[in-house]
C-alpha cells in the first residue's frame, strides 16, 4: 500500500507538471503549398442510360511560385469493345510545357500522373475535364474520373 501511495503521488505530480502553460512554446504549422485540391471529378452514367456527360473543374489564381506540380489519378471502367462507350479526359494549363493534354480512354484505367509546369504567365490556370459518351445501354454503371487532384507550389 505504501508503494501505491507513492506511485499515485508521483503520477499526480507528473499530471500537474504537464498542465503548464505552453503558450510560449507552441508550434507553428508550416504554410500549405497546396493551391487547389479536389477528391473526385467524375462523369458517370448509370446502368441502362445513354448520352453524353461532361464535367469540368478549373483553378485560376495569381501565385507566388515559378513552378507548380499537378497530380491526379485517372480511373475508368470504360469498355469500348462493347461498341457503345467512349471516354476522354483533359488536363489543361497555361504553364510550360504547353498543354492541353487530351487522352482518349479505351478500357479500364487506374493510373497516377504527376506533371511539373513552369508558371509562364499570371494568373496561373489549371483545368480538368472528363467526358463520357454511352451510345447503347450498358449492364453496369460506367464512369471516368479524376481522383485526388492536387495542384501545389514547387518553388
Amino acid at each position: 500500500m505504501k508503494y501505491f501511495i507513492l506511485l499515485a503521488a508521483f503520477s499526480f505530480s507528473l499530471l500537474l507538471i504537464s498542465c503548464g502553460d505552453d503558450s510560449t512554446t507552441g508550434t507553428t504549422n508550416p504554410p500549405s503549398n497546396t493551391l487547389f485540391s479536389m477528391d473526385t471529378i467524375a462523369a458517370v452514367k448509370d446502368a441502362g442510360t445513354v448520352g453524353l456527360t461532361t464535367v469540368t473543374q478549373s483553378f485560376n489564381q495569381t501565385i507566388s511560385a515559378s513552378e507548380v506540380k499537378v497530380e491526379y489519378r485517372i480511373q475508368s471502367n470504360i469498355d469500348t469493345s462493347l461498341n457503345g462507350c467512349t471516354a476522354s479526359y483533359t488536363d489543361t494549363t497555361n504553364g510550360l510545357p504547353a498543354s492541353p493534354n487530351t487522352i482518349n480512354v479505351y478500357g479500364p484505367v487506374d493510373s497516377a500522373y504527376s506533371f511539373t509546369y513552369n508558371v509562364a504567365t499570371q494568373p496561373f490556370y489549371s483545368g480538368f475535364k472528363v467526358k463520357l459518351q454511352v451510345n447503347t445501354p450498358q449492364s453496369v454503371q460506367r464512369y471516368i474520373r479524376f481522383v485526388n487532384v492536387k495542384v501545389t507550389k514547387v518553388n
